[in-house]
């Protein structure tokens, strides 16, 4: 509810798991995963990608496009360089660039694909 993103540690079993939080996103994070940076996003159609450490690394504000939904679900790739984010019949798709940026790569619409 206060849209912090928690980051745990399962080292050492004698030890148990050490958490700290990770950051604060703009809203609740519904969607939510972790690959070359974390990708959070949720209902203020904003998708952020976050370091290790919890700064900032890119933002994408979708707010102003009157035909996004918020995001519900986001799903790395095994080698972590590409997202996919869903939301209200839709995917967007965001791939990490050689200089180590993220891109928007593109959306895929799918109809009556939220029932």
């Amino acid at each position: 509810i206060d849209h912090r993103i928690y980051r745990f540690a399962f080292d050492d079993a004698s030890r148990g798991v050490a958490h700290w939080e990770l950051c604060r996103h703009s809203c609740v994070p519904y969607a939510l995963s972790w690959g070359e940076a974390v990708c959070a996003a949720g209902t203020d159609q904003t998708v952020c990608f976050y370091d290790k450490d919890g700064s900032v690394l890119q933002r994408f504000d979708y707010s102003r496009d009157e035909t996004e939904k918020e995001f519900t679900c986001a799903a790395f790739n095994p080698s972590g360089e590409t997202v996919v984010v869903g939301s209200f019949n839709r995917f967007r798709i965001f791939a990490l660039a050689p200089d180590g940026s993220w891109r928007d790569a593109g959306l895929k619409q799918i109809e009556n694909l939220y029932t």
